[in-house]
């Protein structure tokens, strides 16, 4: 296996691990955390009044993580055999998959509750970050054939 395909594999697997760590984090302590980050987006962004916004900060979290899950995945299957059209899809689909499969983790984890509308925004992320590849590869190649 080449360095190229390593690193992708890699990658893809640090960030599902890293969607499971976050997820599998008791209540109050992923309260903690989130809690955390928006006292230092407070202090070093100075913006005073976004704790008062800890709802989106932690659904922006979601949309933010399957972000970066939907550009790893559409990254992978980049050089797969599949059509243009199956790539999309099947990275959607997976995205879509890990989604669900994260929330009814969360069934089992003290003080989390799995929720339908952390699925939507999941996927909706997911769905962005292979729009944001997509376009970047479109406008790549566009370059290369330029020059």
């Amino acid at each position: 296996m080449n360095l190229k395909k390593f690193s992708r594999w890699f990658f893809f697997f640090f960030w599902l691990g890293l969607i499971f760590y976050l997820s599998h984090q008791a209540g109050g302590e992923s309260q903690n955390l989130s809690n955390h980050f928006i006292l230092w987006i407070e202090k070093y962004f100075s913006i005073p009044w976004l704790s008062h916004f800890s709802f989106f900060v932690r659904k922006s979290a979601h949309f933010f993580l399957y972000f970066i899950l939907g550009i790893i995945t559409m990254n992978l299957f980049s050089n797969s055999h599949f059509s243009f059209f199956k790539k999309i899809l099947f990275s959607l689909f997976f995205c879509f998959l890990y989604a669900c499969s994260d929330e009814i983790h969360q069934l089992f984890i003290v003080g989390r509750s799995g929720k339908f509308l952390d699925v939507f925004i999941d996927t909706c992320g997911s769905f962005s970050g292979i729009l944001i590849f997509i376009v970047s590869s479109y406008l790549l190649q566009k370059r290369r054939l330029k020059n």
